[in-house]
Parts: C-alpha cells; sequence; structure tokens
C-alpha cells in the first residue's frame, strides 16, 4: 500500500500551514507588529504572539516597528502568562524600569509592577509549531488508516 501523500490535501496545507508559522518565528524577531484597541491588544514579537489587557486606554492603533535593539532574543522563548501585582486604580511605586536589552520576561515583569490591572500572555511560536506538527501527523495517520480500510474492502 502507497500512501500517496503528493495527493493529500492535508498533506499539502500542513506543510503550508507550519511553513507560515515558521516564517512569521524568523519574522518576529525583526518587526513587532500589534494591534491595540479599547483596551486589548495582539502582538506578533520575540517569537511568538503576545496578548494584553491593560488598563490605560490608548485608543485603536496598529503597526510596527524594529525590536531588535530592545529585546534580548531568545530562539526558544518560554511561554508567560503575568498579572498585574497592583490592582485596577492602585498606585504605582516609583521603580525604574531595566535597562535595554532584556528578554521579554524581564521586561513583563518590569510593567506588571509599574502597570495597574494589566493582563499579559504571550505564546512562542515553537509551542505553536508543535501543537500544529502533532495534528498534522494525527491527520495523516488517520488518513492512512482510512486508506487502508477503504483498499482492504
Amino acid at each position: 500500500m502507497k500512501l500517496a501523500l503528493h495527493r493529500s490535501i492535508i498533506f499539502w496545507s500542513g506543510l503550508l500551514v507550519m511553513g507560515f508559522i515558521c516564517w512569521a518565528w524568523h519574522d518576529s524577531y525583526f518587526l513587532n507588529r500589534f494591534f491595540n484597541h479599547r483596551g486589548y491588544g495582539v502582538s506578533h514579537m520575540n517569537g511568538g504572539i503576545a496578548m494584553a489587557k491593560i488598563t490605560t486606554y490608548l485608543g485603536t492603533r496598529h503597526g510596527s516597528m524594529n525590536t531588535s535593539v530592545f529585546y534580548r532574543m531568545e530562539t526558544f522563548p518560554p511561554p508567560l502568562f503575568i498579572r498585574s501585582e497592583i490592582p485596577p486604580g492602585g498606585t504605582k511605586p516609583k521603580e525604574a524600569a531595566p535597562n535595554p536589552p532584556f528578554t521579554v520576561k524581564e521586561s513583563w515583569t518590569a510593567t506588571a509592577k509599574l502597570e495597574a490591572g494589566a493582563t499579559r500572555i504571550f505564546i512562542p511560536y515553537w509551542m505553536i509549531l508543535s501543537f500544529t506538527a502533532l495534528l498534522w501527523l494525527a491527520l495523516l495517520l488517520w488518513r492512512a488508516k482510512r486508506r487502508s480500510v477503504r483498499i482492504e474492502v
């Protein structure tokens, strides 16, 4: 029995999706692309996707900026979930932010100490790629099993 992967839409779409994730991972080290709206923000930066709830209203903004100056690049950054230590409406301590370059975790930990009510989530691209590869392999195995049952009948 031949798998005939070259005829499988699951095979080609999986390669396309994983290729896009690899491109986004590489691109995220050079440009920070962001979109903020009504206190919520999504950003593509430093090897991952960042989502934030910010109490400071900045209006709707979007764009991109070079972040290689501000952050120390990590090949496999850890996933992060950081919630502000200050409740909304609380007072902010007078504390200086760390000097660049710093990792995403160092930056966000410092920001959580300064910004009241903020919540931030960082999902690295290596986790997204791993999950996608596992799902793709499971679908390919399901397809192979389905094809073998159809051929035997």
